[in-house]
């Protein structure tokens, strides 16, 4: 069964305000539907200095616009005005080219604290031409601080998601099948009884499910519910309320050291949090408030250019390695073992060609028939990597890489929760996490 979301506001980005000249108001700008002025626009509308100024002005637009029903309140809500003469909005024109539009803009922040900051954080509205100021800081904040604390697990809610959702009674067999034709990493199993989320199916538990196998081998004939009461590891389900923040959801999973927490809404006529909105992880953090900010003018922090070798974020030392012959069963002892993701894998003379993962193996058990898990133990590594036809790039950088550019790459694939260190030689020197970053920024980010 799966569950599939919908959301209308997209994304929000923070913008620099460009002051005019002393004594000089900013000219008036015409912004056409579809033009991309309009960032440019809403540029030049986040600051303004001179707040005596903006008051005479809306008063001018109320006056202007005659008895039109729009009531203006200065302290609540800006409304683009139509007087091109002197006009401190933004003129939005229909379609027709001759009706002028008023488009209000909502500030979640105070407008006094939006006034004196040099950025802002923009959030669309689902009502077009509808922007709303989410918050305002100054040139000396953080900007990554800000935007974890201000944005909420339901900001990053996918406009068209996914959540796979599995009933217990399913066997092991089926749900692993419906990870690798679904490409999703993870599933949601789901009591049919109390239809609550009990717990969470992953690629750690594929690889545990291979393991017992070996004892029994009428595992994949299993239920998930009976699989579940046999792991001698008891979890508990991790989860995040829409309402929290992105930094106290970061903070939950370094605590944790999880990939994916379900966001969590209450259901109107339960009292439990029973609705489940969508799979946060990591990565989606990075991906919108944090890497986006990289597309902006707000400044980047210091800590965030000091490079790999000089912050030590990471592992830099017992460095995990398998070779090209190690088998299977070797690898997968490997990763549960050490409760790791990824492997780099390397030649007889220790340096770094390719990566091993999690999801790489799980790939692998997904093509074999039911109660064959045991056949691909004596595989080796290099069977397994080679098992895909699909090339990827493999998450390698060198110490001088910076932490901003770190976590980039590892954004940039998805099958990836890890990115290795190399030398001058190709030999691994450290491992570094997207966990690692994260616990990097909350503890280095100072407090407000």
């Amino acid at each position: 069964m799966v569950g599939q979301t919908e959301r209308r506001l997209s994304m929000m980005n923070v913008y620099q305000h460009q002051d005019s000249a002393e004594g000089t108001p900013p000219p008036p700008i015409t912004i056409r539907r579809g033009s991309n002025n309009f960032v440019d626009g809403i540029k030049h509308f986040v600051k303004r200095k001179r707040q005596q100024k903006l008051e005479q002005r809306l008063a001018q637009a109320r006056r202007g616009s005659g008895d039109s029903g729009q009531s203006i309140h200065s302290q609540s809500r800006f409304f683009f005005s139509n007087d091109t003469s002197d006009d401190d909005g933004i003129i939005v024109d229909s379609e027709d080219d001759e009706l002028q539009i008023y488009r209000p803009r909502v500030f979640s922040a105070p407008e006094r604290t939006l006034l004196a900051a040099d950025f802002a954080i923009l959030r669309k509205r689902s009502k077009i031409g509808e922007i709303e100021v989410v918050a305002a800081f100054d040139k000396h904040a953080d900007p990554y601080r800000e935007c974890l604390q201000t944005l909420t697990c339901y900001d990053l809610a996918p406009t068209h998601g996914t959540v796979i959702m599995i009933d217990s009674k399913v066997t092991l067999h089926q749900s692993l099948i419906a990870l690798k034709e679904t490409n999703k990493a993870v599933a949601l199993i789901v009591d049919s009884e109390t239809s609550m989320t009990i717990s969470m199916l992953s690629h750690t538990d594929c690889l545990k499910g291979v393991m017992m196998a070996e004892a029994d081998e009428n595992i994949g004939d299993a239920t998930l519910q009976s699989y579940l009461s046999d792991c001698s590891v008891k979890r508990t389900l991790i989860t995040a309320n829409v309402t929290q923040t992105l930094w106290d959801a970061a903070r939950l999973f370094c605590a944790n050291r999880v990939h994916r927490i379900p966001v969590m809404q209450n259901d109107e006529n339960e009292r439990y949090e029973n609705d489940v909105l969508y799979l946060l992880s990591l990565k989606d953090i990075f991906r919108e408030p944090v890497v986006k900010q990289l597309e902006t003018h707000a400044p980047t922090p210091a800590y965030m250019k000091e490079t790999l070798a000089d912050s030590q974020v990471g592992t830099w030392s017992r460095m995990i390695t398998l070779t090209d012959r190690d088998t299977l069963r070797h690898a997968i002892r490997l990763f549960l073992d050490n409760e790791i993701s990824s492997v780099p894998v390397v030649d007889e003379n220790g340096c770094a060609h390719a990566v091993l993962t999690k999801q790489a193996i799980t790939a692998v058990l997904a093509r074999k028939e039911l109660n064959s898990y045991l056949d691909i133990m004596p595989m080796t590594v290099a069977e397994t990597i080679n098992f895909e036809s699909e090339l990827y790039t493999n998450p390698f950088c060198e110490a001088t890489t910076t932490v901003v550019s770190a976590m980039e790459i590892i954004v940039d694939d998805d099958r990836y929760q890890c990115l290795f260190v190399i030398d001058s030689d190709r030999r691994p020197v450290a491992a570094v996490a997207v966990a690692d970053i994260m616990e990097y920024i909350l503890n280095k980010s100072p407090a407000l």
